[in-house]
């Protein structure tokens, strides 16, 4: 589905098993892109940023979100599993 940048709007996004519920808001040149946990799963995070309103546009909402949560997500996960260092 193509999404337009410019209308705020809210939808799902899935990173392996786990959803985020993305919710876009456009304010004027800049628009604030989030994710909201949609379950209980450990090792994910809620994540917000704010990106350009035209460039969101162009490369598209829905690959942005995607790409934007499982970013947040590999994040959240390596501190809540953190490296072991060797012996």
């Amino acid at each position: 589905m193509d999404r337009t940048a410019t209308q705020p709007q809210q939808f799902l996004t899935w990173i392996g098993d786990t959803p985020y519920m993305v919710s876009w808001t456009p304010k004027g040149e800049f628009g604030s892109l989030s994710g909201t946990l949609a379950g209980d799963f450990f090792g994910a995070a809620d994540w917000s940023q704010t990106i350009p309103v035209e460039a969101a546009d162009d490369i598209g909402l829905d690959l942005w979100a995607m790409q934007t949560a499982a970013f947040f997500h590999a994040a959240a996960a390596g501190r809540n599993f953190p490296q072991r260092q060797a012996a």
